[in-house]
């Protein structure tokens, strides 16, 4: 995962925690929970995480289990949507032409 927010210590923090927590959940075969908790942090209003990040580590969660579909998805938005986002390049090279 990159790291663009490194210079912001809280949020990086904050993003290290979620992705080694989705990382525990999806190594323990709890794959759906990790997406399942990832969806809720970007829908809430009081994520303290940025929502680009959350939807790139929802895209690798996705990826790596296999819905290639679902990842590529999430990559997109996060180009249409992000178009300032740190994530964006990255995203945008995991789409066909990217």
């Amino acid at each position: 995962m990159p790291r663009p927010y490194h210079h912001w210590p809280s949020v990086a923090a904050s993003i290290s925690a979620v992705v080694r927590h989705r990382g525990g959940l999806q190594a323990s075969g709890k794959t759906s929970e990790a997406i399942d908790r990832l969806k809720r942090a970007i829908e809430s209003p009081a994520a303290t995480v940025p929502k680009d990040a959350l939807l790139f580590a929802l895209a690798g969660v996705y990826e790596a289990s296999g819905a290639s579909s679902d990842a590529r998805a999430t990559y997109q938005r996060i180009v249409s949507d992000y178009p300032n986002s740190p994530y964006r390049p990255d995203a945008r090279e995991k789409l066909p032409n990217g």
